[in-house]
């Protein structure tokens, strides 16, 4: 199994999930009153660590060891745009989601958290697609 065909699934799910969040889970936040969105989101935020955390951890790992390995333009696009969205979601994700953890989200605040998520999905689509070509294109 190829380092590219790995990097494609781990793209591949957090792609998936990625489209789930935005589409789905983050606006369904705005149907909650306060307290059950508080209460809600202690219990969603763990569970979603277990699937997000070893999903972003592999596709950095993935095109770390292909940068070193056997680097090219897209792998390292893919690096710079793998670092930039680990730092919007520990500058800008982690404080909205602990804000809401806390029991201080306002429509506003949700409102944000989808804007801003628009963002982390076009990139996530951006990996995903440039890593199927990119693995595609080295098959043949």
């Amino acid at each position: 199994m190829s380092l590219a065909f790995l990097e494609t699934l781990f793209n591949a799910g957090l792609f998936i999930l990625t489209w789930l969040v935005q589409l789905i889970i983050y606006p369904s936040f705005s149907y909650y009153q306060p307290s059950d969105l508080r209460r809600w989101h202690q219990q969603y935020m763990p569970r979603m660590s277990y699937v997000v955390l070893p999903l972003m951890l592999g596709q950095l790992a993935l095109v770390a060891l292909t940068c070193y390995f056997s680097p090219n333009l897209y792998s390292s696009i893919a690096l710079f745009i793998i670092l930039v969205l680990w730092l919007m979601t520990f500058i800008l994700f982690v404080p909205i989601h602990r804000k809401i953890s806390n029991q201080q989200s306002t429509q506003r605040l949700l409102k944000q958290l989808v804007q801003f998520n628009w963002i982390r999905t076009l990139l996530w689509t951006y990996l995903f697609l440039g890593s199927l070509v990119n693995l595609l294109s080295h098959s043949y």
